[in-house]
């Protein structure tokens, strides 16, 4: 188990072990993330975005009428069809 020390200023320093399982690099930003079990998860600040669109469109599918990954194929072949058509 790694662990941090907090300094006076709130700072911490990731071990390498972190670093290298969150695969993030000087200057790259990591996110805090609060789970439903009241834990703090750390990852990569675009792993939190991928994470927060993922919350923010679930249900989107089923709301579309979107039964399955068909539907979904379907649909996008009809928007580049209409988009070919409005470019024409």
């Amino acid at each position: 188990m790694d662990s941090a020390t907090v300094t006076g200023t709130g700072q911490i320093t990731l071990p390498d072990a972190v670093v290298k399982s969150l695969n993030v690099a000087p200057g790259d930003q990591v996110a805090f993330v609060q789970t439903d079990l009241n834990r703090i998860e750390v990852m990569s600040q675009s792993e939190a975005a991928l994470l927060e669109a993922q919350r923010k469109f679930k249900g989107a599918a089923e709301e579309a009428g979107f039964k399955d990954e068909d539907d979904v194929m379907a649909f996008i072949k009809q928007m580049r069809a209409d988009d070919r058509k409005a470019v024409a």
